[in-house]
This record gives structure tokens, sequence and C-alpha cells, in this order.
């Protein structure tokens, strides 16, 4: 099968320069509309297999007030019975993506997204893509409900105790306040997860599983001028006026209040788990990869002060999250109770010494390139990084080009997070164990 392009207009994200006055014709990634309206990002491979995701702008800010856990108990829905097969059990159904020599993940839902990925022979990609859209956009959802309901409330035990959960709420409600997303809940209790209904979940996948508020992202062998042809004969629901989900604005944050959570255990104490959250606004892409740089630095810096100078901890975690309306950095460790007190001291002043998160930026940054040169770049994580980037910044930037912006960036790409990150605007939660 071909990897020609065509006569299409399409928008060329990036073409890597082999050597100076040489550039190759073949882009990062090229995107493409189909005349019913579903977006299409695509990279070629050279390979006999095919990777594609789905991505839907639905999550859990969507489900509707007092109806928490609508959307992820519908991605579970669409997995008890697909318009135009017969009705299987999970196990069944599991066995019958084996007999079509397909892979499947069956969905996954946050609080921005939900997403379904599949992957197949490039002589299957007609008959995944016809299962693929029949069980996306062409589920029954009059089936398997009680089931269903069922499995999100085991996959509730899976996050936490009930004392967890309350902490987990107690920092959504300081931190965003009256917003939305202080109260969302992809797992609720069950005073919320027993009162919804079948009607609820078809009402959302009406609202909002239709091509416009979709984007596809696939990439291996099979060539664009296939792609389309097999987009346009499967994918043929009419074109309606159906929107797609509009960007949420950022948040502002203010310091939380409160800021401060101390969740006591019950019997003795062995060791408590020392958390610090900061909660930012959206980062333009340049800040948000300056942002990185610095999660990086205060991991090696806190690691190298933590363990192995003071020997107070066995690890400690520093992790960026980046949402469409929101950023967040935690630092969490686990310590003796004896401990606290100088744990906290270090981690504050780590983050008041702004000139040596600075004096180190440089040496980070480079590591980061590093990172990102040594990347395995094969398709699965090229494409999970382009719908990540995608959802987030709205298009994928090739390994090279994100080298380039982080090779681009100064000290002075810092400053915006000097205030933002003090320890007076953190929230801080200490969790007996």
């Amino acid at each position: 099968m071909t990897n020609d392009i065509g006569s299409d207009t399409v928008i060329v994200l990036f073409k890597y320069q082999q050597q100076e006055g040489n550039v190759s014709s073949d882009p990062y990634f090229t995107e493409f509309t189909i005349p019913t309206g579903l977006r299409v990002y695509y990279r070629y491979a050279d390979v006999p297999w095919f990777h594609t995701v789905i991505g839907l702008h639905v999550g859990h800010r969507d489900d509707p007030p007092g109806k928490e856990g609508t959307a992820h108990l519908l991605e579970h829905q669409l997995s008890s019975g697909t318009q135009g097969l017969p009705l299987m059990n999970p196990t069944q159904l599991e066995r019958w993506i084996g007999e079509q020599r397909f892979e499947l993940n069956h969905g996954s839902t946050n609080n921005d997204v939900t997403v379904y990925a599949a992957k197949a022979e490039v002589q299957r990609a007609n008959e995944l893509f016809d299962f693929l859209h029949r069980f996306v956009f062409l589920p029954r959802l009059d089936v398997g409900f009680e089931h269903d309901r069922q499995i999100v409330r085991h996959e509730r035990t899976t996050r936490g105790s009930v004392r967890e959960r309350e902490a987990r709420s107690a920092r959504d409600r300081a931190v965003l306040g009256s917003h939305r997303l202080a109260t969302t809940e992809g797992c609720p209790e069950d005073v919320v997860l027993n009162a919804l209904t079948p009607d609820d979940v078809q009402a959302m996948h009406r609202r909002y599983y239709h091509y416009r508020n979709a984007v596809m992202v696939v990439g291996g062998g099979l060539g664009i001028v296939d792609l389309k042809r097999v987009l346009g004969d499967i994918f043929t629901q009419p074109y309606d006026d159906r929107a797609p989900r509009p960007q949420p604005p950022g948040i502002f944050f203010e310091p939380p209040r409160p800021n401060f959570y101390h969740s006591h255990a019950k019997k003795s104490v062995e060791s408590v788990s020392v958390e610090y959250v900061w909660h930012l606004s959206p980062l333009e892409r340049r800040n948000a990869y300056g942002f990185v740089v610095l999660r990086n630095t205060l991991s090696r810096l806190l690691f190298d002060r933590l363990r192995v100078e003071e020997e107070l901890v066995y690890s400690v975690g520093v992790h960026q999250g980046f949402n469409i309306d929101r950023v967040h950095l935690v630092i969490s460790t686990k310590v003796r109770p004896e401990n606290v007190d100088r744990v906290r001291a270090i981690i504050e002043h780590t983050m008041r010494n702004v000139e040596g998160l600075r004096a180190n930026f440089d040496d980070d940054r480079k590591r980061t390139v590093l990172t990102i040169l040594f990347e395995d770049n094969h398709i699965a994580g090229q494409i999970s990084n382009a719908t990540h980037e995608i959802n987030i910044f709205g298009m994928p930037l090739s390994p090279q080009e994100r080298v380039g912006v982080f090779e681009s960036l100064q000290e002075r790409d810092l400053d915006p997070f000097v205030d933002l990150l003090a320890p007076e605007r953190a929230y801080v939660e200490l969790y007996e164990h």
C-alpha cells in the first residue's frame, strides 16, 4: 500500500532535516479532516501494522452535577454491546477480538478526555476501523448496565481506602473551591453511583460521542491514501450541527484554603506520607517545557538532600501534570514520624532557594534534551505523545522540535514560577500509615 500523501492540502507539522540543504518530504504528523468532520493526525512508518487512537473530548468534568461518574460508566458500557455484533460478555469479546487479529484498549477516562486505542495488521485495516467505529460511535447501551456499575464500584476500591478518598476530596475542595472540578469523581461513592441510569449514559453519548468532538491519531504502515479511503467509507454518519466541546477556560488559583490536611491513623504510626501540591493556570508550550526542566531540577536536588546527604527517605517523587485548564506539581515522600518536620523544612528551603534552582537549570535542561534524544521512538510512543500534545497544546511536536525548544530555554524562563511555587501557596498533606 502506498504512502503517497496525494494532492490534498495538509498541515506539515515537522520536516526532518537530514543534512543542511536536504529536507525530507516525510512529515512528522499530517493533519486532515474527512468530509463528515473527523479530524485525523497521521504518521507513516515502514512496519506491517498500524496503531490508532480515538480521543473524545469528554471526561469527568462533563458529568452533570449530581451525576458524577457518568463519563466513566459510559466508557465501560461500550464494551457491553455493539450494534451489528453478537451480544458477548467480556471474556467472549476478548476472544472475538483475538480471532479478528486485533488488539484493543477498551478505554480510559480522565477529567479531560476519554481515549480508545487499537492495533492491527495493515491488511486488516477495513475490518479494524469498521469495528472501532461501531464500538465507539454505535454501542448498544441497553445491556450490561448493572454489571458495569459494579465494575466501577470495584475500580473505586483500587483508588484507595475511604480515608484516602476523603483526603483526596478535602484537597480538591481546598484547591479548587467552588469550581466544578472540586466535586468531579470518576468512581463516585454509592449514593451517587447507584442513582445513575441508562438514560444518563445514553444522553452523554449523544452529546459528546460524535466526529466533531473527536480526534484520531494513526501511525504505522497503512498509507495515507488507503487510510483516507477506509475512513471515508466507514465514518459516514451525516454531518450534523453538534459542536465540539468548548475549550474550558484556564483556572486562576489563589493559595488553597485550608492549605494543610493531616489524616491521622487509628493505630500506632509507622510512617507518614508527606505531600506538597501546587496548582497553576495553563502554560504556553515554552513555559510548560521550562516547567519540565524545573521539575527535573527539583527531583535531583531533593533526592540528593533527602536521601543521599541526610538519609531521611528511600525515595522522593516530583511529578508534574498538564491539563487543559491547569497545571500541577507534586512533591511526595514517605518518612518515619520523627523525621516529618526535618523533611518538610528541607522541601520548603529548596523551593525558596531560587538561586540554587537557577544554578542547576542549565545542567538539567541538557539532561532533559538527552532524555528526549534517547527516547525509544516507537510508533505507540509517538502516538501517545502526539495525542497528549494535541489535547493540551493543539498540535504535536516531533522529538527534534521539542529538543529545539528545550535548547532555547534560559534561566530567566524560571521567573514565571518563582512566586507561584512558594511553599505558602502549596497544599500540604500528611497521611499517617
